[in-house]
């Protein structure tokens, strides 16, 4: 089952899906109870406590799209779009008859600025459920907003001197915070158009193939600025922004190249790990981040590898706070361990996640069961004598 960005690995029949058990009717009861309290919060407007509930619903049952759904509406209404989307999406793919699904995928791609994506996804609700109202409506109004001339962004603007600035960043040392103070208000702008770029539609880069090479140039602009300035570049009025537009290309950046991706993720770390980076964007990018690194685990293509962890020292204690908050992180470990069982990835990065007193003690409490063995098939009989 192909989604607009990659194959999703739970939308694979539950008896060859990885992790190989499908929930236990046990399971899929616990899911139930914790959806019907995640409903509970939401109803009262208390979308973090819905968070909870809604993610240990997952946990116990992640083949139910209405949890992912339902979760989908917690993000948007705390203003995290691209987990919004993240789960959208896995709600379309696992329903794709489901039209509420493509309405909280619209409601995302519309705040992501992908209105282009917005637009079709409404289109796609409607076309299986034609009597929904709210899908007209969203659509209409989506109809009678501008769409972004992305043909433009193939020509940046005179004044923005992009020329320059990537003529500096071939050159590491001459980025420093001298650069930075003296060139804020430039550095504000180019960055604005830059992440204009790193939010563009999955439509249009289907459309016009030109596009993939300027996300690659703009993945590399805002992701060397950030690598080689986290402090400074993350107190810009424009950081969250690039922050949000790389969390965007680590879901999009395997259809350009495994290098746009892998770049962007590096970059956010670099932030998370800056002491002196400003503490409300490095928990951003870790939460885009830990985000992103459960998408590339749930993609089942088989080119998606995650690299080898560059150091084991000990993390911070904001990386150990926003690492206990992560509401996937048992799903994380989980998938990380797939990936190990099926040498996509080294156990360091599984050893160091399970050491973090937070993360052991959520995986040691979960009563979730899964068999994550992977039955061998039987080879053919050949009855030709050798």
């Amino acid at each position: 089952a192909v989604r607009g960005e990659y194959e999703l690995v739970l939308a694979k029949k539950p008896d060859r899906a990885f992790p190989s058990s499908p929930p236990s009717r046990a399971d899929v009861e616990l899911s139930q109870e914790h959806k019907l309290l995640g409903n509970q919060a939401f109803s009262a407007r208390a979308y973090e406590d819905a968070l909870v509930g809604f993610s240990r619903a997952i946990l116990f049952n992640p083949y139910d799209h209405l949890l992912y759904s339902n979760r989908s509406a917690c993000w948007a209404n705390l203003g995290r779009y691209i987990e919004a989307l993240d789960d959208a999406m896995i709600c379309t793919t696992l329903a794709p008859e489901f039209a509420k699904g493509w309405g909280r995928k619209g409601l995302a791609e519309y705040h992501l600025g992908r209105w282009s994506d917005e637009k079709k996804s409404y289109e796609t609700g409607l076309a299986a459920d034609p009597s929904s109202q709210s899908l007209h409506q969203a659509l209409e109004t989506a109809s009678q907003r501008s769409q972004r001339p992305y043909h433009m962004m193939l020509f940046a603007p005179r004044f923005l001197n992009l020329e320059r600035l990537f003529e500096r960043l071939e050159d590491p040392t001459q980025l420093t915070e001298e650069y930075v103070s003296a060139n804020e208000a430039l550095l504000n702008l180019q960055l604005e158009y830059l992440t204009q770029t790193l939010h563009m539609d999955w439509c249009a880069l289907s459309e016009v193939p030109e596009l993939y090479d300027v996300i690659d140039q703009a993945t590399f602009a805002c992701g060397q600025l950030l690598s080689f300035l986290p402090g400074p570049m993350s107190r810009l009025s424009m950081a969250r922004w690039v922050v949000r537009g790389l969390g965007c290309v680590i879901r999009l950046g395997w259809n350009i190249n495994h290098g746009v991706a892998k770049f962007a993720a590096n970059a956010l770390c670099e932030v998370v790990v800056c002491e002196k980076a400003d503490e409300s964007t490095r928990r951003m990018a870790f939460q885009v981040l830990l985000s992103g690194m459960l998408q590339w685990l749930l993609d089942g293509r088989p080119n998606q590898r995650l690299r080898e962890p560059r150091s084991t020292k000990q993390p911070s204690a904001l990386i150990i706070d926003e690492l206990g908050k992560f509401h996937d992180v048992e799903l994380l470990c989980m998938w990380l361990n797939v990936a190990v069982r099926d040498g996509h990835a080294s156990p360091i990065g599984l050893v160091c996640l399970l050491q973090i007193p937070l993360v052991a003690r959520r995986v040691m409490e979960c009563k979730v069961q899964v068999d994550l063995y992977e039955p061998q098939i039987p080879a053919a009989k050949n009855d030709t004598p050798q």
